[in-house]
């Protein structure tokens, strides 16, 4: 499972529930997330953006879906979803990246000169 973060702005909707109805909402969340196969890790509020901010594990479709039902609530009026990845992750990226960074050459200034000639 990746690691994402993700970021939900509050609609309408959502307002006038949390004030009707004052309580955490963490496990509320946790449910429909689980539903997903998506696990929650941590849930913070952005009250200057008025969005959820979320550290959750689970896959791209799974993600994809849960996106669709919080729309389909009423209560999100947009959402975003970041993969991350831990330090240690990225210490394998890089070594990859080195190991096919060679591999790759761009056209210098005179192949694109040439190639645009020869349109």
């Amino acid at each position: 499972m990746a690691t994402f973060e993700i970021r939900a702005k509050w609609g309408p909707e959502a307002f006038r529930g949390v004030i009707a109805d004052p309580h955490n909402r963490r496990q509320h969340a946790e449910a429909n997330f689980a539903a997903n196969n998506i696990v929650l890790k941590e849930m913070f509020f952005s009250p200057i953006k008025r969005e959820i901010v979320i550290i959750a594990e689970g896959d791209l479709p799974s993600l994809t879906a849960n996106a669709m039902t919080a729309f389909a609530s009423g209560a999100f009026e947009d959402t975003t979803f970041e993969p991350l990845i831990t330090t240690e992750e990225m210490v394998e990226a890089m070594k990859t990246a080195q190991q096919i960074a060679g591999r790759y050459n761009t056209p210098n200034q005179d192949e694109i000169d040439r190639m645009l000639l020869e349109e």
